[in-house]
């Protein structure tokens, strides 16, 4: 019974399926990277530059994920192309904390200075971000070898926990600024800087939360020994393996990506103009090359053919003025 709950048409309908629903998270991902092109101009280049390189990981991480799916599917596991794909998880996904705590610190400051920060292009403290979060990737590689799993995942929920608390600090804070200041005759740079806050916490709070869950699923598998790499022999000898642990995780794992993904690019502001925002700079580019050609049924470019007539009779009117 058992070798027939664990046979290969479960574990490859297991693997298609996760494919196929990270495949759609890839491009939901795809998709809220071109809404931060297309709204760059709506919120503070810091934090569209940093919230950027968020998403990108995401989007890495889970094309990675793919990537590995399909190549466990023909068993190339141990492909060193596999090998330097699941380091290459690995980073991404560790980068994804110190990015976020880098959004966060520049929402605390564009909370602090909100009657300046619009205007504020030190770009300087923009680069401390970049070595930092390098430095917090090699720091977690070398306590991931030191530190026991239990404090590793005591860390990650305190930090996620911090991270969702403080959000919603700035999110009440700034609510209670802009009521403040509503009708006060304060400048418009500090109303919208104000709303900036508003909107980008917005955006930004949906992708802490879920991630709060995924991890804490994540944790939770790490610690039942769990991997993405189906178990054969583990599913022979445990009736439970299939069903409750494998199947659930993966089902509820991929959703709960899906789903984080669905809900960052659903709070873009004016998220109807976003997904014609292609098409907008499709016609930009036509109309800068210059104006269309219009023709007639002799294939005669109207708009030419008139420009030159009208050239001609200039000509032709001065040199009557000049013979009078």
């Amino acid at each position: 019974m058992s070798d027939e709950i664990c046979s290969e048409a479960w574990v490859i309908g297991i693997h298609a399926y996760s494919a196929f629903v990270y495949t759609l998270v890839v491009i939901v991902f795809s998709i809220a990277l071109y809404a931060q092109s297309c709204l760059r101009r709506v919120f503070h280049p810091f934090f569209t530059l940093l919230f950027v390189e968020t998403i990108l990981c995401y989007a890495l991480c889970d094309l990675f994920v793919v990537i590995l799916k399909i190549m466990n599917f023909f068993g190339a596991l141990e492909h060193p192309a596999a090998v330097f794909l699941d380091k290459l998880f690995h980073y991404s996904y560790t980068l994804i904390m110190p990015l976020q705590s880098c959004c966060l610190v520049e929402r605390i400051v564009a909370t602090l200075y909100f009657n300046s920060y619009e205007k504020n292009r030190r770009w300087a403290l923009l680069a401390l971000s970049q070595p930092l979060s390098i430095a917090f990737l090699l720091l977690d590689n070398y306590a991931g070898k030191e530190i026991s799993d239990l404090q590793l995942a005591v860390f990650h929920v305190a930090y996620y926990v911090f991270q969702t608390l403080g959000l919603v600090a700035l999110l009440t804070v700034n609510q209670q600024l802009t009521r403040k200041y509503t009708g006060s005759g304060v400048s418009l740079t500090t109303r919208y800087q104000l709303a900036e806050n508003i909107r980008t916490i917005r955006v930004f709070l949906p992708m802490i939360t879920v991630d709060t869950l995924i991890s804490l699923i994540d944790i939770i598998l790490n610690y039942m020994k769990f991997s993405y790499v189906f178990d054969p022999h583990r599913c022979t000898s445990d009736s439970s393996y299939l069903f409750v642990i494998y199947i659930v995780s993966e089902v509820v794992v991929s959703a709960l990506e899906l789903i984080e993904a669905a809900l960052i690019v659903r709070s873009y502001p004016k998220v109807g103009n976003i997904l014609v925002c292609w098409k907008l700079m499709a016609v930009h580019r036509v109309s800068s090359e210059g104006p269309s050609r219009i023709v007639n049924v002799f294939g005669s470019d109207l708009l030419h053919e008139q420009k030159n007539c009208n050239h001609f009779d200039d000509l032709n009117k001065n040199w009557e003025q000049r013979q009078k």
